[in-house]
């Protein structure tokens, strides 16, 4: 399994933020095709010993890497990583990792 783990900066608007990110841009990343698996963090997100650079993770899992980068080129692919632009004030990072699962 492959995932993808975008890691949002801390807005300058977070209200502003979770409006935009609820109502528009959680619609275009559920209608990315192959998508297995979308999952967001809620709440405030903190590191160890406290602060954080982060407002939001997002996970986004795929069957494989094939799956992933079709989905990624795809023109809903596309549409989501770019309407990033419209709501991402604190900037963002993406990961893209293979999961091995040990349990």
């Amino acid at each position: 399994m492959y995932q993808v783990i975008v890691l949002y900066g801390v807005p300058t608007d977070p209200a502003a933020f979770d409006q935009y990110y609820e109502e528009v841009h959680t619609p275009l990343v559920k209608a990315i095709p192959h998508l297995k698996s979308f999952s967001v963090s809620k709440g405030p997100i903190t590191i160890v010993g406290g602060g954080g650079p982060y407002y939001r993770i997002a996970l986004l899992g795929y069957a494989d890497l094939e799956s992933l980068e079709e989905s990624q080129m795809s023109s809903e692919g596309m549409k989501a990583s770019m309407d990033a632009a419209n709501f991402a004030t604190g900037g963002m990072t993406a990961l893209v990792m293979e999961i091995k699962d040990e349990l």
